[in-house]
């Protein structure tokens, strides 16, 4: 009687290419966080260099993101 041969085991590392596009998604995502948060402090100077309101500066900022 035979026995039957073991079958390899299945290959667990991650693709070099899986790699690079998990980090620039990463990396994106950062840099949204980044931008978002440069505009909200910037939104004080915004209204003084534009002369415009809280709600007029909100408005400008949601159509820049």
């Amino acid at each position: 009687m035979t026995t039957p041969a073991a079958a390899p085991a299945p290959d667990t590392k991650l693709d070099r290419h899986v790699l690079i596009v998990a980090g620039v998604v990463v990396l994106g995502s950062i840099m949204s966080i980044l931008d978002i948060t440069v505009v909200s402090v910037a939104q004080d100077t915004f209204q003084t260099e534009f002369g415009t309101n809280q709600a007029g500066a909100a408005w400008s900022m949601t159509a820049y993101r």
